[in-house]
């Protein structure tokens, strides 16, 4: 389960990517999405947007937004990352055949990572706790430039 707002402000020079603002996202798994946090939305190829959907659409975000940290900072296990997303999708009302679909394109064309390169939980937290983001630069100013 996922809790916290999803809301968004694209950002003026990339409008496909958006900041997170307001509160946090915390997922049951512990992750931490940071209020400043710079997404693509769901990873849904513009070609596939008339079937799947926009990737910024309400179902979507919060389950991309945590995996997009999952998969950015290497949290945990990769199979577990997509598998959390699969769970995040049924959770936020997305129907269980486009929750499906979306897990198998994740599965087989997301990112994947050793167990050496993973970090844990805890770890991630502390990052999404920090006053600055992992480039250094503090979590508003993230991928702006």
């Amino acid at each position: 389960m996922i809790s916290g707002s999803a809301a968004l402000e694209f950002l003026p020079v990339t409008p496909t990517r958006a900041r997170k603002i307001n509160d946090r996202l915390y997922a049951s798994s512990g992750v931490l999405v940071p209020v400043g946090y710079v997404t693509d939305g769901a990873s849904i190829p513009r070609a596939f947007w008339r079937v799947i959907g926009h990737p910024f659409e309400g179902q979507y975000i919060r389950p991309a937004l945590v995996h997009d940290v999952r998969c950015e900072w290497k949290v945990g296990r990769w199979e577990d990352t997509h598998r959390e997303f699969h769970r995040h999708l049924i959770e936020e009302g997305v129907g269980k055949r486009r929750a499906w679909l979306m897990f198998q394109a994740v599965w087989h064309f997301g990112p994947r990572w050793s167990p050496a390169e993973a970090i844990t939980i805890p770890r991630a937290q502390a990052i999404a706790t920090a006053p600055l983001g992992p480039n250094g630069r503090p979590w508003g100013d993230y991928g702006t430039r």
